[in-house]
């Protein structure tokens, strides 16, 4: 079931085209990621799954940039100027996949249908495995196996009615549901951070096919407890001991949590910087359809064919996923990221003291990355820089750094912690269905028929009206309406160098020929560091953005527990009512996963940053959510089983204050740039001309228009430019 999960934060997503344009990036849809959030063992009750991430729209300024690495870049002002493509924006890491044949080119396009495949294949086994792990239950309490006494392979018998209205048989299948959550759980929270790092030096597909190898594995040992006589897996720990074994081996290869985190990486690495979370939705949608088809196909399938069937069928897409993430999907890590990531590793190692106390710590090494950290003064940045200093960078982080230096900058562990809160409610579900089943009094076929609607819920709105309300809300175009800021104007790096009065786009309001003259390409790199500037305003502007979606995201989330709370007892319109109504919430852990990349100081850094959050995403919707929320529900189902519902509301609540604890920068705190070279004129020269002496005898005595300072001096525009 972690592998329909798996898919939905997954998110594997690539830009492809050489020319892409806009309407490419409606193709895409950070998995996030969320941001990822794992299902339950128990047949995954995915109804609620945020799984990830990462919702929005690649809003970055611009696209995939331009084909050639050697082509510079514009801004939106200067490419209107040139008559080209306003949103052409520069993005290196995705310039060495230009160059690749069509079948070598990682793209999203890929694995769009694998997305789909695997989350049908997750919706089909949920009603097969609650009747599985009920039999199991029956078998051990009441004695009941029906037929299945002999050594031969066969079907299953139907679930005895004496088994569904046993108290002990519920509490024993709930008992055994939670025990294969954190076998899985602690394990892959202990191995995910581990297959981060290797994704970074061995690429995103090798840690895919490790993630979906432990589906598999265990897609065979669930095949083996169905089919196989309990007597004859008793060498094995019995059919409980055999399922526990196989959680165990899927969470050992990082399940869910690191195929979460491989899918979200790939995303990083195959879209233009800025936010990522219109691609994370879109992916999330996909899962969210499959999730839909699936369990109305696996019901029937079932009804007609055998219990088992459906997770032959689950067993035959897992093992197509991984020849195809073996032979087929191409890796979206460039080699050279990759070699600079294995030197890095191997310093590291040899720097590093192995002691028992580090051994054990491994895994919850990459967390160190989110642990707030010291700010150093930032270094000055001459308008002669060309590639080095923010000014000049791809990528820059948006967080606000305090204004002491030295201080810590501790705005992506804050909201890691508001992602951790927000992730553990995910352990509300296993309760929510035994809330469902023995308080409303639902059958098997009902909940199916409810996840199947909440799952069309999630994709109408991660699809269709949380896209619409954010193309509406985001106007992405006012981040560079203006890309002059009021400390930019300084015609050289000295502080005694004065600043010129420059209009919105950074060009100052007069010309002369003293500004127009320079050292050879000096004009291009300034004007370079616009271009860049345009992109790092997009990125603030979208960065807060995302913050205020997450904020209202759980904002709702919490408002529809709440009215799940105060509805309790009046029958099940308001608790489906109130259920679909929480994928107008789904936007959370998208937004934050997007605000999360952008947070960052360097874009390298979203392996390990995927890596650290699926250790939170194992920790908190594998370990502390479940327990948490199962061990209330087991203590307050007799008298006030709404109770699960208020927690719930209250960790919603916590998660959006600690989210509005994070500092997005503002645009004041960019370097100053030096004025912005004048546009070329129509013939091709620089500055704005009139009455110039044409031929081979002109004369150099000539008049330039330049441009009034303020409009009331208009008489004073027309000046010699020889007196001589």
């Amino acid at each position: 079931m972690a592998s329909a999960s798996s898919t939905s934060g997954a998110g594997m997503a690539r830009s492809d085209s050489s020319r892409s344009g806009r309407h490419h990036h409606h193709h895409h849809l950070p998995q996030p990621p969320p941001a990822p959030h794992a299902s339950t063992a128990f047949g995954d009750w995915v109804n609620e799954v945020d799984t990830t991430a990462p919702i929005l729209a690649d809003r970055i300024y611009g696209d995939d940039g331009s084909d050639s690495g050697d082509e510079l870049p514009q801004s939106a002002s200067s490419a209107r100027d040139a008559g080209g493509d306003a949103d052409a924006p520069m993005n290196e890491h995705l310039r060495w996949s230009k160059s690749l044949p069509w079948w070598r080119r990682p793209h999203d396009y890929w694995l769009r249908p694998f997305a789909f495949l695997l989350a049908m294949c997750g919706g089909m086994v949920m009603s097969p495995k609650i009747d599985l792990y009920t039999q199991l239950a029956c078998e051990d309490i009441l004695h009941i196996d029906g037929s299945f006494g002999s050594t031969e392979l066969r079907q299953r018998p139907p679930l005895s009615p004496l088994c569904l209205e046993s108290p002990q048989v519920i509490a024993e299948a709930t008992s055994l549901q939670l025990k294969l959550t954190l076998a899985m759980g602690i394990l892959s929270a202990l191995t995910t951070g581990l297959w981060g790092g290797l994704s970074d030096r061995k690429g995103r597909t090798t840690v895919l096919r490790l993630g979906v190898a432990g589906l598999t594995l265990n897609d065979l040992i669930v095949l083996a407890v169905g089919l196989v006589p309990a007597a004859s897996l008793a060498p094995f720990g019995g059919p409980k001991g055999l399922l526990i074994v196989g959680s165990a081996i899927e969470g050992l290869l990082g399940g869910f949590a690191t195929l979460t985190a491989g899918h979200q990486a790939y995303i990083a690495d195959v879209t233009p910087n800025g936010t990522r979370a219109r691609i994370f939705a879109f992916f999330t949608g996909i899962v969210f359809a499959g999730l839909a088809v699936g369990p109305a196909l696996g019901g029937v399938l079932a009804k007609k064919t055998g219990l088992m069937s459906p997770f032959y069928f689950c067993l035959g897409a897992h093992v197509l996923y991984l020849i195809v993430t073996m032979f087929i999907l191409p890796e979206s890590v460039s080699p050279e990221r990759l070699e600079d990531a294995k030197k890095q590793h191997r310093r590291d190692v040899e720097e590093h003291t192995y002691t028992l106390r580090s051994t054990l710590l491994v895994p919850l090494k990459p967390l160190a990355m989110l642990l707030p950290k010291q700010v150093s003064a930032p270094e000055p940045l001459s308008p002669d820089d060309d590639g080095e200093g923010e000014a000049a960078a791809s990528h820059i982080s948006v967080s606000r750094k305090p204004k002491t230096w030295q201080s810590l900058d501790a705005n992506l562990f804050i909201l890691s912690l508001a992602y951790f809160v927000e992730a553990s409610c995910m352990g509300v579900l296993t309760p929510k269905i035994s809330y469902a089943r023995y308080v409303l009094g639902w059958d098997v076929a009902e909940l199916a028929y409810f996840l199947s609607f909440a799952s069309i819920t999630r994709v109408v709105c991660l699809t269709v009206i949380i896209p619409l309300l954010v193309r509406w809300a985001q106007r992405p175009g006012e981040a560079t309406n203006a890309l002059a800021l009021p400390q930019d104007g300084s015609k050289d790096d000295t502080e005694r160098s004065p600043l010129l009065s420059l209009d919105s786009q950074g060009r100052p309001t007069t010309y002369s020929d003293t500004q127009e003259q320079g050292e050879p390409g000096r004009e291009a790199r300034i004007e370079k560091l616009w271009t860049l500037r345009a992109r790092h305003l997009r990125q603030i502007h979208d960065s807060k953005f995302d913050k205020r979606l997450a904020l209202l995201s759980i904002s709702w989330d919490a408002l529809m527990y709440l009215i799940l709370t105060v509805t309790h007892g009046m029958g099940p319109v308001p608790f489906v009512a109130a259920t679909g109504l929480t994928s107008l919430g789904g936007a959370a852990p998208a937004a934050m996963s997007s605000l999360a990349l952008a947070l960052l100081p360097s874009e390298h850094d979203a392996g390990k940053l995927f890596g650290a959050w699926s250790v939170v995403n194992a920790i908190s919707t594998s370990i502390v959510g479940p327990i948490a929320f199962v061990e209330v529900f087991n203590h307050t189902d007799d008298g006030a089983p709404q109770t699960i519902f208020a927690m719930c509301m209250a960790l919603f609540i916590v998660s959006a204050v600690i989210i509005s604890l994070v500092k997005v920068r503002k645009p004041s705190s960019l370097p100053a740039l030096p004025p912005r070279p004048a546009p070329p004129s129509a013939d091709g020269r620089t500055g704005r001309r009139e009455d110039e002496d044409e031929g081979p005898e002109a004369s150099s005595r000539s008049k330039i228009r330049l441009r009034p300072t303020v409009p009331w001096r208009e008489g004073e525009r027309s000046v010699n430019a020889d007196d001589s």
